[in-house]
């Protein structure tokens, strides 16, 4: 088993800009990680310190996070291999942190990117999820590799 570095994603490791782009293979069938991500009720299971707990509200999903009250949307487009998390404080005002995968070699290659137009908001997100990468990689995989570029 890969030991993994996770001193790489505590979140005063990571600047809040420019662009950047994680990329984890998970050593499990893409079905099985697509569909663990895009169900939202898993979000504390792979993001528990991050995510306290989620339930649903009349509108939408609202997580209690380590930012506060974070109403969430995932879109999950299987056609596509690329699920969107839509988080935000307000239901108005989302910010939308996007997750691709494609088939490899091992399993299943997952790309987390941040865009070089995100704001400081938007990078704060990015960094809390990215900061639980690792679990999700205990979880589903037995090894796994990080690149980040």
């Amino acid at each position: 088993m890969t030991t993994i570095d996770t001193t790489l994603f505590s979140p005063a490791a990571i600047p809040l800009s420019p662009a950047r782009t994680t990329v984890l293979v998970v050593v499990a069938p893409l079905e099985t990680v697509f569909n663990h991500l895009a169900n939202v009720e898993n979000l504390p299971r792979w993001a528990g310190d991050f995510c306290e707990s989620i339930w649903l509200g009349r509108e939408h999903w609202t997580a209690l996070t380590a930012l506060g009250e974070l109403f969430v949307v995932i879109e999950a487009d299987a056609a596509a291999e690329e699920i969107v998390f839509c988080l935000g404080w307000n239901a108005a005002e989302f910010r939308r942190l996007s997750m691709t995968f494609s088939r490899c070699l091992e399993g299943t290659c997952l790309r987390f990117a941040l865009a070089a137009s995100a704001d400081a908001t938007e990078a704060r997100l990015f960094r809390a999820l990215e900061a639980e990468l690792p679990k999700l990689v205990t979880q589903l995989s037995a090894t796994a590799r990080w690149s980040d570029r």
